[in-house]
């Protein structure tokens, strides 16, 4: 992970797992001699023809922001600048360049006119443009195209500064998602947004669900945006990695990284599994994995189909009631049975709770593989407590039941998601 995080360059961490991550240290420092004077913004590596190449923001001694280059033959860096000079200067502010490698390898650089300098009848503004790449990275072919500009009406299109910027795609399905983050970084409301388009360079269309990443009304949270993606350890998950507020009641440029999940539902639309601060399944490796909603045979609630509790998406808003489950209880219990495909070693159980955050479970217990375990010993967490994970010895079962008593018995149990992990390990 390499982030905006130093005033002369920039640090990295590790990790295997994407939870566990290794203390900072510099990957790259400006040399004495550089072009750049700070604001060092923005690093995106990309491992193409078997180097790392960093994209990176810096301001020009001449006072504009502008992108540049750095090379390494690790991802751990040192990174070296490839010249004295920025790698892209059009004369005015640019910033969050992103490099985009398409399935049959032509490369396409993605930036932001900043809105320092780009002003346009008497409004400051920050546009995303895209354009083809040479072979080496470090020129264009063609012009630039204007993709995406702030025109909805969560990113305040007629405010006197406004933004479009981060832009970052990703290709699913043969089509491409321009994901762009929208109001100032500093706001709680700065938030990601996406865009689809058959071609990498557009026209785009905007996503009429955005924003797909925003804080909200949750508590705990401000500013979510900024974001790149990662895969799980075993490539089976996508992550987006991006950043939020340290302190949310005092939003600044003082920013942490989060990381959740993303999908894409059966009509192509993008699903952001956040921003959330419960215990969560970790990314799926070598040892353990995430099931899937393909791992399920049958989800039912008292005998009757649920499949929104295992489909993977998460109900993060009070406004996401739809991907609810509300289940309303017989004999003052609510009985859950999923039906795997295939026998499978469990290893752990999370449930999330609705989008109210409310899940309204007193007690439980669940069966896996003739064993039953009381819900008690698993552990609530977060500033609204909604999920309840736990990890068990593991056993192996072609299926699951759980018996949930409401703590308000006038109330259904409301979740969102639940989440079984398989061990692979012997």
């Amino acid at each position: 992970m390499i982030a905006t995080s130093a005033s002369i360059g920039y640090y990295g961490w590790n990790s295997e797992d994407l939870v566990n991550w290794s203390s900072r240290r510099f990957v790259y420092e400006r040399p004495e001699d550089s072009w750049s004077t700070d604001s060092y913004w923005a690093p995106e590596v990309i491992h193409y023809q078997d180097k790392y190449y960093m994209f990176y923001t810096a301001r020009h001694e001449r006072g504009s922001l502008l992108i540049s280059v750095a090379v390494a033959d690790s991802a751990e860096g040192p990174y070296v600048d490839v010249s004295d000079e920025p790698v892209f200067d059009f004369g005015f502010a640019i910033i969050d360049g992103s490099v985009f490698i398409d399935d049959d390898g032509t490369p396409y650089f993605y930036y932001t006119k900043d809105v320092s300098e780009n002003v346009e009848a008497g409004q400051h503004v920050s546009a995303s443009y895209g354009v083809q790449l040479s072979e080496d990275l470090l020129s264009i072919v063609g012009e630039p195209v204007e993709l995406v500009r702030p025109d909805q009406r969560w990113e305040n299109p007629h405010g006197e500064w406004v933004w479009n910027e981060g832009p970052i795609v990703i290709k699913h399905d043969d089509l491409y998602y321009l994901a762009y983050s929208a109001n100032f970084f500093e706001s709680p409301a700065y938030s990601v947004g996406y865009a689809v388009s058959e071609d990498p360079l557009g026209p785009y269309t905007k996503a009429e669900e955005n924003p797909v990443l925003h804080a909200g009304q949750l508590p705990g949270i401000s500013g979510s945006g900024h974001h790149s993606y990662v895969y799980s350890p075993d490539d089976s998950e996508l992550f987006t990695a991006y950043h939020t507020h340290t302190v949310p009641s005092n939003p600044t440029g003082n920013r942490q990284m989060a990381l959740d999940r993303v999908l894409f539902t059966e009509d192509g639309k993008m699903v952001v599994n956040g921003p959330t601060t419960a215990w969560l399944p970790a990314p799926s490796n070598d040892k353990t994995r995430l099931l899937t909603p393909e791992d399920y045979a049958s989800v039912t609630v008292n005998g009757e189909p649920e499949e929104a509790l295992t489909d993977g998406i998460l109900a993060i808003h009070p406004q996401d009631r739809a991907r609810d489950a509300a289940m309303q209880t017989e004999d003052g219990e609510a009985v859950i049975r999923l039906e795997l495909t295939a026998a499978r070693k469990i290893r752990g159980l999370t449930l999330v709770a609705g989008s109210g955050h409310e899940g309204n479970v007193g007690s439980g217990r669940f069966a896996i593989g003739g064993i039953t375990y009381d819900l008690g010993s698993f552990l609530p967490d977060g500033p609204d407590n909604h999920t309840l994970a736990g990890v068990i010895e593991p056993a192996e079962a072609e299926f699951v039941e759980l018996i949930l008593t409401p703590e308000n018995p006038e109330e259904p149990i409301t979740l969102s998601e639940i989440y079984l992990i398989e061990t692979l390990e012997e």
